[in-house]
C-alpha cells in the first residue's frame, strides 16, 4: 500500500492527544456540573447507578478510531494501477527566462526575477495538458529542464533558477533563441511556442540573426516584458550593494520594449508588458490555447487506483456504531426482532460498501500465462544472502532455463524462455549473451507485449554502452544513443502503454545533449593542447638559435636568449591555461601531468636565465642553454603524446545514467563463444528487471528501486549540469564581458 500524502500522518501525532484532551476535559466538566447540579446525597447515586463506564470509554475509543480512519482516508491510500483514456497533447512551450542581473530590479514588486517566476507558475497550472522545459539565459542560455508534462517537475527546476544559475554575466538574447531551437528539435508536432520573460536589456549578441529560423518552422515567440519602461531602476544585490559599471557609478536598468515587440512581430507572436496591476497573463493564455492540441483518443496512461474510500467507510461505520452505543446500562435483553433489525442494517451497509469499492476499482487486465521455469527467473534475492550464492542461484537458473529451451515445442515457449534467459544474463552483467538473447525471444514471438519488453531491454544496454562511451569516444557514444532510441521506439510501437519507456526517451535525449557539449569541450581542449604544443616548440627552436649563436661567439647571442626566454614564458602559460581547462572537465590525473609540465618549463626558464647571465662563465653559460633544451624538448614531446581529453573519467564524472564499464567475460563457451560485458545501469537496469512478466509483490519492489535511483539520477544530472557550467564560466574568463548585468 501506499499513499499520495503520507505527510497527513504527522497530523496524528498532535491531533489524537488533542481528541483524547478534550473527551478527559469534557467528562470532567460535566462530574462538576452534576455535582453542583445533585450534590453527594443518595439520590445522586441512584440517579447515576445505571450510568455505565465501560461504554463510556467504548464510545471515546470509536470516536478515536474514526478520527484515525479519516486521516488515513486524507493520506490517499492507493495501490494497483488501471489503465485509463488519455488525450495526447502536443503543444510544447519552452519557457526562455532572463536570469541577469538586471532582473534583479526591484521597480515590479518584489523583484523583475520573482515576478516572471509567478507569471510562469500561473501560465503552466493555466495550460494543463501541455508540455513545458525551461531555459535560463544571461551571458550564455542553458537548458535547465526539457521539454515535460511532469508540471510539478517543471516548476521545481524554476524554483531553483536564480542570478548565479548562468556563469556568464551579460544578456544574449541570440543565444537563448539557438538554445530553443536545439531543444525542439526532439519535439515532433507543429503547436510550438517560445513564451520569453525577459526586461529586454540586450548587451550581446544579435537576436534578429536567430529569428528566421523561427519563422521557417512557424514557432512563434510570446514575449513579456518585465520592468519600467521610462525610469530606470538601480540593481540591488543580495548584500544590499549596487551594480556599477566601470566607472564605478550605479547601473540603471529599464525595459526595452522597442525592441522587444520588434522580436515578437517578427515571428507573429504577442508582447504583453507585465506589471503588478496588470499581468498580461489573460492575453497570453488566450495565445497558447489557441495553438489547436493534437489529440489522440486512443491514447491510454495507468493511474494508480484510490483506495480511500476504504478507511473513510471503516470511520463511518465506527461512527456509527458510536451513535448506537449508549451509556446507559442495559435493563433488560433487546427484543430478537430489534438484533435482526440491526444486524440486517449491518449487512446491508458492508454489501453497499463492497458494491461501492468493485465499481471503483476494476481489475487489471491478466498477463498470459509463462511456462513453469519462466517464473523462477523472477526469484528475488533473499535477504542477506552474499551476493556469489545469488550469482550462482541464476547460473543455475540459467542452466534450468537453457534445457527447458531445448525441449521446447512451441515458438511461444521459445520466445519466452529466450527472453528470461536474457534478464537473468543482464541481472548477472553478461550483456553480449543478454542481448543475443533478446534478439532470438524477437525472433520467435509477435507478441506486442513481449517484443515492447524485449526491446525495451535492448534499448537499454545500447544506452548503457553509450554511457560508458561518451567521455571515451562521443562519436561512438552518439552511435550507441540512437541504437537505443531505436530500440525505445520499437518497444513503443509494440506496445504504446509500455512502462518506463518515455521515461528512457527523455534520458536519452538529455544523454545526447550532454554527450554533444562534452564533444564541444574537448575538442577546445584539443585546441588549447595544440597551442601549447607550438609555442612550446617555438621555444625550442628560439633556444637552440641561442645556443648556436653562444657556441660561434654571435654578439646577437644574448638577445636570442632573452627571445628564447620570452617564448618559453608564453608556453608555459599557455600549459598552465590547458592544465585549468583540464581541472575543469575533473581530468585530475591530466591537469597534474600538465602542472609538472609547467614546472619543467619553469625550471628551463631559470636555467635560461644563467645561460644569459653576463657573470656567469661561457662554459657554464653553454651548459644550461643546453640544459634548458633537453627541457624545452622533453616539454614537447610530453605535449604531443599525451593528450588530456582521452583520459578515462573517474567514478562518477560520466554517469549521468549510472551506466558501469564494460568488460570481456572471461566464460566465453558459456553461449555460441560470445563476448560477454558488464551492464548495471540502476535506472534503466532497474526497469529491465522488472518487465520480465513477474507475479504477484515484485513489481512493489523494483519501483522502489527505480524511485530511489531516479533521484540518485537527478542529483548527478545537476552536478554534471553545473560542472559545465563551471567549464563555461572558466573559458568566459578569457574572453570576459564588459557589461555583465
Amino acid at each position: 500500500m501506499n499513499f499520495a500524502n503520507p505527510n497527513i500522518f504527522l497530523h496524528m501525532f498532535w491531533i489524537l492527544p488533542v481528541c483524547v484532551l478534550l473527551m478527559w476535559f469534557g467528562h470532567r466538566r460535566r462530574r462538576r456540573r452534576l455535582a453542583v447540579f445533585i450534590g453527594e446525597s443518595e439520590l445522586a447515586k441512584s440517579l447515576t447507578s445505571n450510568q455505565s463506564v465501560a461504554r463510556r470509554r467504548l464510545r471515546d475509543a470509536l470516536m478515536l478510531v474514526t478520527v484515525f480512519f479519516v486521516l488515513v482516508a486524507a493520506a490517499g491510500p492507493y495501490w494497483g494501477s488501471e489503465l485509463v483514456p488519455r488525450p495526447v497533447h502536443s503543444r510544447d512551450l519552452l519557457v526562455v527566462l532572463d536570469t541577469s542581473r538586471s532582473m534583479l530590479a526591484k521597480d515590479i514588486a518584489p523583484s523583475r526575477l520573482q515576478h516572471a517566476k509567478q507569471f510562469v507558475r500561473q501560465l503552466a497550472i493555466g495550460t494543463a495538458g501541455s508540455r513545458y522545459g525551461l531555459i535560463a539565459f544571461a551571458g550564455s542560455a542553458f537548458l535547465e529542464c526539457p521539454l515535460t508534462q511532469n508540471i510539478d517537475g517543471f516548476l521545481s527546476f524554476l524554483d531553483d533558477v536564480g542570478t548565479d544559475s548562468i556563469p556568464v554575466g551579460g544578456t544574449n538574447i541570440e543565444l537563448a533563441l539557438s538554445e530553443a531551437l536545439d531543444a525542439f528539435e526532439a519535439a515532433e508536432g507543429d503547436h510550438r511556442a517560445i513564451i520569453m520573460i525577459t526586461d529586454g536589456d540586450e548587451l550581446q549578441g544579435n537576436s534578429g540573426q536567430a529569428l528566421e529560423a523561427f519563422r521557417e518552422k512557424k514557432i512563434p515567440i510570446f514575449v513579456v516584458g518585465i520592468g519600467n519602461p521610462d525610469l530606470g531602476s538601480f540593481i540591488q544585490l543580495a548584500d544590499n550593494s549596487f551594480v556599477t559599471d566601470e566607472k564605478g557609478n550605479r547601473v540603471r536598468t529599464k525595459l526595452n520594449q522597442e525592441g522587444l515587440r520588434r522580436l515578437s512581430a517578427a515571428t507573429g507572436g504577442i508582447y504583453v508588458h507585465s506589471t503588478v496591476i496588470y499581468d498580461g497573463l489573460e492575453a497570453v493564455l488566450r495565445r497558447v490555447r489557441g495553438l489547436v492540441p493534437e489529440k489522440n483518443e486512443d491514447a491510454t496512461m495507468s493511474r494508480p487506483i484510490q483506495r480511500y474510500q476504504i478507511p473513510l467507510l471503516l470511520g463511518l461505520v465506527c461512527l456509527l456504531v458510536r451513535m448506537s452505543v449508549g451509556e446507559r446500562r442495559n435493563a433488560r435483553r433487546p427484543a430478537p426482532a430489534l438484533i435482526r433489525a440491526r444486524s440486517t442494517a449491518t449487512v446491508l451497509l458492508l454489501l453497499a460498501a463492497i458494491a461501492t469499492t468493485a465499481q471503483t476499482n476494476p481489475a487489471p487486465p491478466a498477463l498470459p500465462p509463462l511456462p513453469p521455469a519462466a517464473a523462477a527467473a523472477a526469484a528475488p534475492l533473499p535477504a542477506g544472502e552474499p551476493v556469489s550464492e545469488y550469482q550462482q542461484q541464476l547460473e543455475q537458473v540459467i542452466d534450468d532455463l537453457l534445457a527447458d529451451l531445448d525441449a521446447a515445442k512451441t515458438d511461444r515457449e521459445r520466445a519466452y524462455y529466450n527472453y528470461n534467459i536474457g534478464v537473468n544474463y543482464q541481472q548477472l552483467e553478461r550483456a553480449g549473451l543478454a542481448e543475443s538473447h533478446y534478439n532470438k525471444a524477437l525472433d520467435f514471438t509477435d507478441d506486442p507485449e513481449l517484443r515492447a519488453l524485449a526491446s525495451q531491454n535492448l534499448g537499454v544496454l545500447k544506452h548503457d554502452q553509450s554511457t560508458e562511451a561518451m567521455m571515451r569516444d562521443p562519436d561512438e557514444a552518439l552511435e550507441q544513443l540512437q541504437e537505443a532510441e531505436d530500440f525505445y521506439r520499437e518497444s513503443m510501437r509494440a506496445q504504446p502503454t509500455a512502462k518506463g519507456i518515455g521515461e528512457n526517451q527523455e534520458l536519452a535525449l538529455l544523454q545526447r545533449q550532454l554527450i554533444e557539449q562534452i564533444k564541444e569541450m574537448q575538442e577546445a581542449l584539443k585546441k588549447l593542447q595544440e597551442d601549447a604544443q607550438e609555442k612550446a616548440e617555438e621555444a625550442m627552436e628560439q633556444q637552440q638559435e641561442a645556443n648556436e649563436a653562444a657556441q660561434s661567439g654571435d654578439p646577437q647571442q644574448q638577445q636570442k636568449q632573452q627571445q628564447a626566454q620570452e617564448k618559453t614564458q608564453e608556453a608555459q602559460e599557455a600549459v598552465q591555461e590547458l592544465a585549468d581547462a583540464a581541472r575543469g572537465m575533473g581530468q585530475e590525473q591530466a591537469a597534474d601531468m600538465l602542472d609538472e609540465i609547467a614546472e619543467q618549463l619553469d625550471k628551463a626558464q631559470e636555467e635560461q636565465e644563467r645561460a644569459g647571465d653576463e657573470d656567469t662563465g661561457d662554459e657554464e653559460r653553454l651548459q644550461a642553454g643546453n640544459k634548458a633544451e633537453e627541457m624545452l624538448e622533453d616539454a614537447v614531446r610530453k605535449l604531443g603524446v599525451e593528450d588530456p581529453s582521452d583520459e578515462e573519467p573517474k567514478d562518477g564524472e560520466q554517469e549521468t545514467a549510472q551506466g558501469a564499464e564494460q568488460s570481456e567475460d572471461d566464460d566465453e563457451g558459456d553461449e555460441e563463444g560470445d563476448s560477454v560485458a558488464d551492464v548495471e545501469d540502476p535506472q534503466k537496469g532497474a526497469e529491465s528487471e522488472s518487465e520480465q512478466p513477474p507475479s504477484g509483490d515484485e513489481q512493489d519492489v523494483d519501483k522502489s528501486q527505480a524511485l530511489r535511483i531516479l533521484e540518485q539520477m537527478l542529483e548527478q544530472e545537476q552536478d554534471l549540469k553545473q560542472h559545465l557550467k563551471e567549464v563555461e564560466k572558466q573559458q568566459s574568463r578569457h574572453a570576459p564581458v564588459a557589461r555583465d548585468w
